[in-house]
């Protein structure tokens, strides 16, 4: 028995190893493999069978494998299943899915379905496994279904023209419908319904809809083209110009409807006049309830009107109560000095007070610089001349007493002082003469040329002006007196390249309200349109730069009157107008700040 031990412990160990060996090869091979699908959807017609194609690769034996094939997120529920030599087919395929048994030993596991219907497109999934491999790669399927031959009916009949319809059922995917003339030529003017579906179906149906003429005796077609061109469908039909020209319809429409209808008419006619004859006697008794009537109603709508005026009141009230003094207060804290910038003034802009007002200036500084411009410097300096005759004492450039210089300090006209001052600093003296004429031209012309010069930083078309200082962070809060003016234009503005031939609204950087025509609103495409009665004689104006705020305030009533929202990016400057026949002052006024309550105690 040792003997037979020893020779058996061997052999054991021998068949266990090749064992091993082999399930390992068979495992190792089977990982290497990977399934193989087409890329491109396949495509197949209704009623039709089609192959969903899946192969192992390289070329693999699948006869020891699961095979499953089913619809995307329906695993559970496989339509074939091949699992230890066994097959069962999903509920609703039974008899129309199959593979193909002897390319098993090759790795062909592709699907065969028979019958193919609309509904069954989709993605389907090709799985397979064999102990720890698996793997599972889609396959899409898409099915086109031709419908039914366009059906042409007549919906009108007229004595110059038809109305015609066309239809077509049972398309796979939507359908195109169209009308074409007897030269092939699409007919434009045709109407096509939306394709439809039925209720829980797949299938399409459209319609489509035209008006034919005694010009297209030749004939229509109706046309039905699948959404990939692959199918179309057409229906004919020619007609003869009796067909049109009958006057049939007609007289059976006057025999059959005319003389009822105008029985009916005369009927209608006896009633109306019968109602009418009685609603005025009835009219007749109740006229003093009209009248009174009458009455209640104008009461009604005056007291309405009266309750309504009453109520904007009170809102407008409660408007003017919004802001309590120590809110007040604080934004009154960011106050700053503003004055207006003369570099970016249009010209007819006059400024007073260090740059605090302005008002409209005269109308021939103007024509004097557009003569300037003209004739270059001699007419401003002519201009000068006359404007300074006092001066020269009427001499050709020589002066009279009157206009040297009092050395003794007995004449100090301070005319006459500026004037020898700037002669002196030219070198003018020689001799004891002045040459005064000369010093008044070159004045002249420097001043006509600095008021004159036009510059990208100044309003040349709109009666606008700057101020001179911008911002580009922070609060700040300034205030503007405008008294009982007919009319201004108060807000702020970017900074910007471009000061003309623009609307200056918030699209383009300008932030205003203004008042004209006896109306309050604001400065933009649509305006809004604010109360009356919050007109201000002094406004206040208020910038949050980082928190995009542009608030305007009735100083007198310390009311809120409107705020812009937006987000800056350039520096912004007070802005004033456009303003028009601006004859009274426009003023810079003042912050008044309130005295801060005291923290200390009394003893």
């Amino acid at each position: 028995m040792f003997p037979v031990r020893c020779i058996m412990g061997p052999l054991i160990q021998q068949v266990c190893l090749l064992t091993f060996l082999i399930l390992f090869n068979a495992c190792s091979s089977v990982a290497d493999k990977q399934l193989v699908v087409p890329p491109d959807p396949v495509v197949t017609s209704a009623g039709h069978e089609v192959i969903l194609p899946c192969h192992l690769s390289p070329q693999t034996s699948a006869v020891d494998m699961e095979i499953r094939w089913f619809k995307e997120g329906e695993f559970a529920s496989p339509l074939y299943l091949y699992l230890g030599g066994k097959v069962t087919e999903g509920k609703g395929y039974e008899g129309r899915v199959s593979v193909f048994t002897q390319e098993l030993e090759k790795g062909n596991i592709s699907l065969l379905l028979n019958n193919v219907m609309a509904s069954e497109r989709g993605i389907y999934k090709c799985h397979a496994s064999y102990m720890d491999w698996i793997q599972e790669r889609p396959v899409v399927l898409q099915v086109k279904q031709q419908g039914s031959v366009p059906r042409i009916s007549m919906r009108k009949h007229h004595r110059v023209f038809i109305q015609l319809s066309c239809s077509s059922e049972n398309w796979y995917p939507e359908p195109h419908m169209l009308w074409t003339d007897s030269s092939g030529k699409e007919i434009t003017s045709a109407e096509t319904e939306r394709p439809k579906q039925k209720e829980g179906g797949v299938l399409y149906s459209i319609t489509s809809h035209m008006r034919i003429g005694m010009d297209q005796l030749e004939g229509v077609t109706c046309m039905v083209i699948s959404q990939n061109q692959g199918t179309k469908m057409e229906s004919k039909l020619q007609m003869t110009e009796e067909f049109y020209m009958s006057s049939l319809p007609d007289r059976v429409y006057i025999s059959a409807f005319m003389i009822p209808v105008f029985l009916g008419l005369l009927c209608i006619t006896a009633s109306v006049l019968s109602l009418i004859h009685q609603r005025r006697v009835v009219r007749e008794r109740l006229k003093p309830l009209d009248d009174m009537n009458t009455k209640l109603k104008a009461m009604d709508q005056e007291l309405i009107k009266k309750t309504e005026e009453l109520t904007y009141k009170d809102k407008l009230m409660g408007i003017t109560e919004t802001i309590p003094d120590s809110v007040w207060s604080l934004m009154v804290d960011h106050a700053v000095d503003v004055t207006f910038d003369p570099d970016t003034a249009h010209l007819r802009l006059s400024f007073f007070d260090d740059n605090k007002s302005l008002k409209f200036g005269e109308l021939n500084e103007k024509k004097d610089c557009e003569n300037f411009k003209e004739k270059g410097k001699g007419s401003s300096s002519m201009k000068f001349k006359e404007e300074n005759k006092d001066d020269t004492g009427h001499f050709e450039g020589k002066p009279t007493e009157n206009s040297m210089l009092n050395v003794s300090g007995k004449d100090k006209d301070k005319k006459t002082t500026g004037l020898f001052n700037r002669m002196m600093k030219k070198g003018q003296i020689k001799e004891g003469t002045l040459k005064v004429e000369e010093v008044c031209k070159e004045e002249a012309t420097e001043n006509l040329e600095g008021k004159c010069k036009v510059t990208k930083m100044r309003f040349n078309q709109n009666t606008c002006v700057l101020g001179m200082e911008g911002y580009d962070k922070g609060t700040h809060y300034w205030e503007v007196d405008l008294g009982k003016k007919s009319q201004w234009s108060v807000g702020i503005a970017q900074e910007t390249e471009k000061r003309d031939n623009i609307q200056m609204y918030p699209d383009t950087g300008f932030w205003s309200i203004c008042y004209k025509d006896k109306k309050l609103k604001t400065v933009e495409q649509a305006s809004t349109f604010l109360p009356i009665e919050l007109t201000p004689e002094k406004l206040g104006v208020f910038m949050d730069y980082e928190g995009g705020q542009i608030t305007f305030f009735n100083v007198e009533k310390k009311c809120h009157i409107h705020s812009f929202y937006g987000m800056f990016t350039e520096k912004l400057y007070p802005f004033f107008g456009p303003l028009f026949d601006c004859e009274e002052e426009l003023k810079i006024s003042p912050v008044v700040k309130r005295d801060k309550p005291s923290t200390s105690k009394n003893c």
